[in-house]
């Protein structure tokens, strides 16, 4: 195996660190390589080259090692509920196309048990994948109903930030299948 994806081992597994800060740096990093390869999201060059390793820094991750991290990551949450928030913003990294399928899965599994902060990390990536919606994340979300989970999370009196968020994204989802009835 290369030194790259010796590294890249290596920081997946950091992400099931006991240690909580390596934990969230590897996790930090995790989402750093995933948004790289997601041509809707930007980064500093600088925090970059400060939190990567110069071999995570030439990784280059085909569709399926990235939907191998996806999937990892939704194993983790699955696994680790009470740290699913910092899963949820590194998953948020990923491409929407990549991203689509196993998050509505994942919500519609755990999504009434999730925290009100983890809630409002896995509404954080469900909206980059609702606004960068092409083919692929349209068919997933037809085929997986979120909108009563979203409605759910939208009647929160406990938390009214997570509930407007949840009707907002809820709306997006209405709306795009809206636009695609106007164009038949």
């Amino acid at each position: 195996m290369s030194r790259v994806m010796e590294a890249w081992e290596q920081v997946l597994r950091d992400a099931i660190s006991s240690d909580y800060d390596e934990q969230q740096f590897a996790l930090l990093q995790i989402g750093m390589v995933l948004q790289r390869h997601n041509p809707h999201l930007g980064m500093e060059s600088d925090a970059e080259e400060e939190a990567l390793s110069r071999e995570l820094l030439r990784l280059a991750l085909n569709e399926k090692r990235q939907a191998d991290a996806v999937e990892y990551l939704v194993t983790l949450v699955r696994n680790k509920p009470k740290d699913a928030d910092s899963f949820f913003y590194t998953l948020s990294n990923a491409q929407p196309k990549i991203l689509a399928e196993p998050l509505l899965k994942l919500l519609l599994d755990v999504g009434k048990k999730l925290k009100p902060d983890a809630a409002f990390q896995a509404l954080i990536a469900l909206d980059g994948v609702v606004k960068n919606a092409d083919e692929t994340v349209i068919k997933a979300l037809a085929t997986y109903e979120i909108i009563p989970l979203l409605d759910d999370w939208s009647e929160r009196e406990d938390d009214e930030i997570l509930a407007d968020k949840a009707d907002t994204i809820a709306e997006k989802i209405v709306d795009l299948f809206d636009d695609g009835e106007d164009d038949v």
